[in-house]
């Protein structure tokens, strides 16, 4: 059964009151970026640590660098962040140990262990997962389940789109001994400008291998920094629990982010509509609101997408309703493919909703005349059509 969690970036409220009030997704991840060191101590939005603490996780981004203006890793002294150069492999495992610690320390029963990914090579990298899973042998504390962080970073050679690289990493990340009981999978799509999902066939085939192979292997996963584009990776294999930002400018995970200096625009806000499988701009609604066909991409049985349509919406991204909407609609389609229960019937329900947002689009071309741009183009269900044909044909083959 796959679960969604919140990323909580900064103003987590609507995060939290989102789960508390409207019991949207099952628990949050925190991110060391917006919060302290000791903002676990105390309340967060008004809610009691002992409300939240069960059902989070924190994560420290060990792959920011110096040169990012963070506002909050500077607060933990064993952040790479606080370091200007990492000089051994010892001080960078000592780094770990102290994460591991901090987690214990602060009752977060879910402890995610981090990777230091800036400069290495691969043989660094699974050096990394092999001392780690030393350490935990001798250190594992009953009552908490442990996750190690696998990064595919798309900087050189380290991307999902490395097919030898991603094997590389799941021989190491599976192997015997292990004794991690998570994995927290992080990847970085480099999607093209202004697109919210990828739209590259070969990172949808890769990333459904790396969560293929660890349940296989009886690992739990996360996987996080996700968005609307686990819909195909879900059809066709199991993932514990996927990971929502709220914000629209979050939607598009890069390291780079984390790792230089990149300024972030304000956005415009977003309608993700169910039946197009795709976020719309704002500025486009009011041409579908012109002609009266608003309610061919209306979301159904969604209050906060009524609100938003309406036509007297202020349009502002910092409103609630705007990203419950979201909230609402990815746990709406999550459900409805989870009411399958074998692969082949999971993946030809997703085909049929493929073939009716394609058809939509051409008919609000052919008939209304609706042209949508580059951001808003369903490029990215193409790709998944290609990993749910190779599925498929991996069924059938067995």
């Amino acid at each position: 059964m796959t679960n969604i969690l919140h990323q909580v970036w900064h103003n987590g409220k609507r995060n939290l009151d989102a789960y508390f009030k409207n019991w949207i997704w099952s628990g949050f991840i925190f991110c060391a970026y917006s919060y302290s060191s000791d903002s676990f101590q105390w309340k967060i939005s008004w809610y009691d640590s002992d409300k939240y603490l069960d059902i989070s996780w924190v994560d420290l981004q060990f792959y920011a660098s110096k040169e990012t203006k963070w506002w909050h890793a500077e607060t933990y002294d064993f952040h790479p962040y606080n370091h200007q150069t990492w000089t051994t492999d010892v001080i960078e495992i000592e780094a770990l140990k102290k994460w591991i610690e901090y987690q214990e320390s602060m009752w977060f029963r879910k402890i995610i262990i981090p990777m230091i990914y800036s400069g290495k090579t691969i043989t660094q990298l699974l050096w990394q997962i092999i001392t780690a899973n030393s350490y935990l042998k001798n250190n594992k504390k009953e009552w908490f389940e442990y996750y190690m962080t696998l990064v595919f970073w798309w900087r050189e050679w380290v991307t999902i789109l490395d097919e030898e690289f991603v094997e590389s990493v799941l021989i190491k990340a599976t192997a015997m001994d292990i004794t991690f009981d998570w994995y927290y999978v992080v990847c970085d799509t480099r999607h093209d400008y202004k697109r919210k999902v990828s739209d590259n066939p070969i990172y949808y085939l890769n990333i459904s291998r790396v969560f293929k192979v660890l349940k296989k292997q009886w690992f739990k996963t996360i996987y996080w920094y996700s968005n609307f584009d686990f819909l195909p990776i879900i059809a066709c294999t199991e993932i514990d629990y996927i990971t929502i930002w709220s914000y629209d400018s979050q939607r598009k995970f890069s390291i780079s982010r984390y790792d230089k200096v990149e300024w972030w625009w304000p956005s415009k806000w977003r309608y993700f509509s169910e039946k197009l499988l795709n976020f719309i701009k704002s500025q486009k609604l009011i041409e579908f609101q012109t002609k009266w066909i608003i309610k061919m991409i209306a979301n159904e049985s969604n209050a906060y997408s009524d609100n938003i349509l309406d036509k007297n919406y202020p349009r502002n991204v910092h409103k609630s309703d705007v990203h419950k909407n979201y909230f609402i609609s990815i746990n709406n389609l999550l459900n409805k493919l989870l009411e399958y229960n074998t692969w082949m019937d999971r993946i030809e329900f997703l085909e049929s909703q493929i073939s009716q947002a394609l058809n939509l689009y051409r008919e609000l071309y052919d008939k209304y005349s609706i042209i949508l741009d580059y951001e808003n183009w369903p490029e990215h269900l193409t790709a998944w059509r290609t990993l749910l044909l190779e599925e498929k044909n991996q069924i059938n083959d067995s």
